[in-house]
């Protein structure tokens, strides 16, 4: 007979004694009992609370350059279209009626420089918006753009911690 805990030993079903067809005998009391003695004295506290030292950083937490040339320029794209779509939603949200082709031209007129500029030379001249919707429209074209930048610059400074050379 093979000394096994019965049903709650730890090798099932692996126990040589089962895979053999042998019937298992428990452990004695006594083997019982000094394992639990072992398992609950202070030594076992102890050996629990020692410090331990601090985990070592491995090579998942790095980069190679070669996914980094993916993984950069594709965040970089991302973060400039959210800054963009989510600036575009609120700036229609904002405004009474969202003109046709009103999408474009907040793209496409993010060169000229001044909001008050902007707003008078394309939203109030070209699309005829008043006064009050085109400075909006023009104030969320410009947090679009400073969004934009923002985000792009800070995805570009952890990559270059990130990347392992």
């Amino acid at each position: 007979m093979i000394a096994c805990r019965g049903a709650r030993c730890n090798r099932r079903p692996a126990c040589p004694a089962i895979m053999r067809g042998q019937q298992c005998e428990p452990v004695s009391k006594i083997a019982m009992d000094s394992t639990y003695r072992a398992r609950h004295s202070g030594r076992w506290l102890r050996m629990l609370s020692r410090p331990r030292s601090p985990p070592v950083a491995t090579s998942n937490t790095h980069m190679t350059p070669f996914q980094a040339q993916f993984v950069i320029p594709v965040s970089v794209l991302c973060i400039a279209f959210a800054s963009f779509y989510l600036n575009i939603r609120m700036a229609k949200k904002k405004v009474a009626h969202w003109k046709g082709y009103s999408t474009l031209m907040f793209l496409h007129s993010l060169g000229l420089a001044g909001i008050r500029t902007r707003a008078k030379r394309v939203w109030m001249e070209e699309y005829g918006y008043d006064e009050a919707e085109a400075l909006t429209i023009a104030r969320h074209q410009s947090r679009a753009v400073f969004c934009a930048v923002v985000g792009s610059v800070s995805v570009m400074a952890l990559a270059a911690n990130i990347v392992k050379h």
